[in-house]
């Protein structure tokens, strides 16, 4: 980009830290600024500036909060999670202050930087109008689900994968499938790119009936492609006979397993998702085994025994 060069968005150059000079190509019509980022939020011109925030800068920056919303605990463990697995990227999202030295945007990824002790280098406007802060973020929020049409997954594929991405990292991550905390857009999209097999799994369940299914279709790709380490043939025929109910034997776990869910479903009873990943799990584990299943007693949880991991 040429420095010279008058843009309706001036542009500061070089990153900043506190105390640090930098090298400034603000437009002539703006004042020019001093060099020093603990001073940015007191601008009273708009002007933008790349900056490396340490924590220190961030918890000065923080002192600006006024009438911000509640800061949201969820977001601020993703972003911190980002950081600390060095996946956190430049975007083009800013931290924003107005020209009464109010934080008007960012105070959680400010809060991620404190938390986590990292320096971050975020893009910062400065010298915006107050009456600016309500028409920030309304817009609805990407979700895993986007990252992964970004990636040329279509809208029902990805809406699939995206929760199944949840499970199954958090399967892998030792906390269980059947755990709800939710991955962030970058953990889902980098483990969709680096675990090829999670699409030919997609490409099982896509296949499945969709009418009354006993279990989601999301559920049934985690599953799947958890199972298909194992065995990829024998989870791909015990997916299908889940869904269809095809050449099941009856001394089979995965019979009296479907029996249970096909029940449930006409009672309207609702099982938690532990109680359900425990059915599921330990069906595949009597079946892979080739242990024989006359009842459904051994699928039930049973508090006395751990929650069973894949194989055992």
């Amino acid at each position: 980009m040429n420095p010279n060069k008058r843009n309706s968005w001036p542009v500061a150059g070089g990153a900043l830290t506190a105390g640090e000079p930098g090298e400034n190509q603000m437009s002539a019509v703006l004042e020019k600024p001093k060099n020093n980022a603990s001073d940015l939020p007191n601008r009273k011109s708009v002007e933008t500036h790349f900056v490396n925030v340490t924590p220190e800068i961030a918890s000065q920056w923080l002192t600006f909060n006024r009438n911000n919303r509640v800061i949201t605990r969820k977001k601020v463990d993703e972003y911190a999670a980002d950081m600390l697995a060095g996946k956190w990227r430049e975007n083009g999202d800013t931290i924003r202050f107005s020209n009464t030295a109010k934080l008007l945007d960012g105070q959680q990824r400010l809060t991620a930087i404190v938390e986590t002790g990292l320096k971050i280098r975020v893009l910062v406007v400065t010298g915006l109008d107050d009456e600016s802060q309500p028409t920030m973020d309304t817009g609805r929020p990407r979700k895993g689900r986007d990252v992964l049409e970004i990636e040329g997954l279509e809208p029902w594929e990805s809406k699939v994968a995206a929760t199944a991405l949840n499970l199954i990292i958090n399967h892998d991550q030792g906390k269980g499938i059947h755990f709800h905390g939710a991955r962030t857009n970058q953990e889902i999209r980098d483990y969709w790119l680096e675990h090829p097999r999670v699409a030919s799994s997609l490409r099982v369940v896509k296949a499945l009936p969709r009418v009354k299914p006993v279990i989601k279709h999301s559920q049934a790709l985690a599953l799947h492609y958890i199972f298909s380490r194992q065995d990829e043939h024998a989870a791909t025929a015990f997916v299908e006979a889940l869904f269809d109910g095809v050449n099941i034997s009856r001394d089979s776990a995965l019979y009296h397993l479907r029996d249970m869910l096909l029940r449930d479903a006409m009672s309207g009873k609702r099982r938690s998702a532990y109680d359900m990943y425990y059915m599921v799990i330990t069906a595949w584990n009597r079946d892979i085994t080739g242990k024989k299943t006359s009842t459904n007693a051994s699928l039930r949880p049973n508090q006395d025994r751990a929650f069973p991991e894949v194989g055992e």
